[in-house]
């Protein structure tokens, strides 16, 4: 993923930095040699700024390139393996939001999002959704409100009912507890869960997994 190579890059700037700092404070003390080089010359004044100032540039130019990942807003889609690292940094700059869009676009737009599960995510969010889609939240919220008449918060929990429902249905869920069964669908709470299941189901999620079992 592109977070780690992210990640292992700024490691190893500052292992260079770190590295290069403490040759030289050591030098100014007590002279010695690497691999037949002195100290005095690998670890000399110009070497020690030329390489601290190039690694600095480097690393703020990095951390400036993941917005992303600098202030939280990484998305919950699932990336096709065959992307290469040109199309993993477009799709981790952040891009202007659409302006406008009509509903029927948006249903197209939600096609192919919605089976990467984004909503069973904790920290799912109308902005998270924003940002993902490139799609305004004002527009998003009206799509909810007008077109399915619903809140954010209310659509968000039919996705993740629906889901769990899915997994019982198919029997991907004969040996887990209620209680893993909400942490899964991205619910901060079992009574939150249960009552959402029961609001949309008119049973608790106990009661459905036992008709469940009675019926097969």
């Amino acid at each position: 993923m592109i977070i780690n190579r992210w990640i292992n890059i700024l490691i190893i700037i500052q292992v260079l930095i770190a590295g290069n700092s403490l040759g030289h404070m050591t030098t100014l003390y007590h002279e010695f040699s690497v691999l037949g080089i002195k100290s005095t010359v690998l670890f000399s004044e110009l070497y020690f700024f030329r390489i601290c100032r190039g690694a600095f540039v480097i690393q703020n130019f990095i951390l400036f390139l993941f917005p992303k990942i600098l202030y939280g807003n990484i998305s919950y889609q699932v990336h096709k393996e065959t992307e290469g690292i040109i199309e993993e940094i477009k799709s981790s700059i952040a891009k202007k939001v659409m302006a406008s869009a009509n509903f029927e676009n948006l249903d197209i737009t939600l096609h192919p999002y919605l089976p990467t599960l984004p909503f069973v995510k904790k920290g799912f969010s109308l902005s998270q959704m924003s940002f993902d889609l490139k799609i305004s939240e004002r527009i998003l919220s009206n799509y909810f409100n007008k077109e399915l008449s619903k809140t954010f918060g209310e659509w968000k929990n039919d996705q993740r009912i629906s889901y769990v429902c899915q997994i019982l249905d198919e029997g991907k869920a004969k040996d887990i507890t209620i209680e893993a069964i909400s942490i899964n669908a991205g619910f901060v709470s079992r009574s939150k869960f249960i009552d959402a299941f029961k609001e949309r189901k008119g049973v608790t999620p106990s009661a459905y997994i036992k008709r469940l079992a009675e019926n097969a």
